[in-house]
């Protein structure tokens, strides 16, 4: 009876390593793919943050240009 105890704990605790490990490999299998996905976004978001900065640019020289016209317009 004793020995059937002690197999039965060690059938469960070999189990429980093997489910564990599992998991654990699944997630350091999946990591390569999330880090390069995660690299990809933040790839496409630093090309999206630069064409809003040319934007941003072209909007601030045109209202420059258009406080210059105000001014020559208003002193004529």
């Amino acid at each position: 009876m004793n020995r059937v105890v002690n197999t039965f704990s060690i059938a469960i605790a070999i189990a429980a390593v093997v489910l564990s490990a599992g998991c654990y490999g699944g997630k350091l299998v999946k990591m390569p793919i999330n880090a390069e996905q995660s690299s990809i976004q933040a790839d496409s978001i630093r090309a999206q943050q630069l064409r809003i900065l040319r934007i941003l640019d072209d909007l601030q020289r045109q209202i420059a240009e258009e406080r210059e016209s105000r001014v020559r317009y208003q002193a004529q």
